[in-house]
């Protein structure tokens, strides 16, 4: 499901500029209707502008589904017993068991102006797959970790979510 998502999402993400196209066509065409006065044609410059607004409201709102899905399953995922990670000793002073814990914890956090400083990878190794999730902490607050996961292209240009924790180091 989140695959159809995310190619609805793509397909849509190319016809964007076309899009820009033809809403700039209708805002232009505007003009020329309030010179001629006619209602029928303002009505059609009225539509091929407002068209951009639906595509981005639409797009906005798939990127929201397609994030909160895959958060959904890696929490799934993340919560079956015989899912294990696999964390390197350099990057984390935490163990997996509780580090996977922590993780359990993501959740959706409105966006404050900040990024991930450094990505650190973790290897999932469960039933449904092998993947990886990469943790960032935030540049501004310390104890906030941004998610990431390879699992769905999705997830490697988007977080998913973001997990507040003093056990992380």
């Amino acid at each position: 499901m989140i695959e159809i998502l995310e190619n609805i999402y793509y397909f849509l993400s190319k016809l964007l500029p076309y899009s820009f196209g033809i809403a700039l066509i209708g805002f232009l065409m505007s003009f020329i209707a309030d010179i001629a006065k006619n209602i029928k044609f303002k009505k059609i410059c009225f539509i091929l502008f407002l068209q951009i607004f639906v595509m981005g409201f639409i797009m906005f709102a798939l990127q929201e589904i397609i994030i909160r899905k895959i958060r959904n399953e890696v929490v799934e995922i993340l919560s079956d017993p015989k899912t294990q990670i696999i964390t390197s000793r350099n990057d984390f002073e935490i163990l997996p068991n509780e580090l996977k814990k922590e993780l359990l914890k993501i959740q959706d956090i409105s966006p404050n102006h900040t990024g991930p400083e450094d990505k650190k990878p973790i290897e999932v190794i469960s039933p449904k797959g092998i993947f990886k999730i990469f943790i960032g902490r935030d540049s501004a607050n310390k104890n906030q970790f941004w998610i990431f996961t390879d699992r769905y292209e999705f997830g490697k240009e988007q977080e998913i979510g973001r997990v507040t924790s003093t056990l992380i180091k």
